[in-house]
């Protein structure tokens, strides 16, 4: 059972990392488009 968390945890901040670094390029777009216009 106590694995079982533990590989859920792990999956969800892998998940959450994932997430951040979309947001991350995202905003990197957004500053590269904003810099062209």
């Amino acid at each position: 059972l106590q694995e079982e968390l533990i590989s859920v945890k792990m999956r969800e901040a892998e998940s959450n990392l994932a997430v951040k670094e979309m947001r991350q390029r995202l905003s990197e777009l957004e500053q590269h488009w904003a810099a062209r216009y």
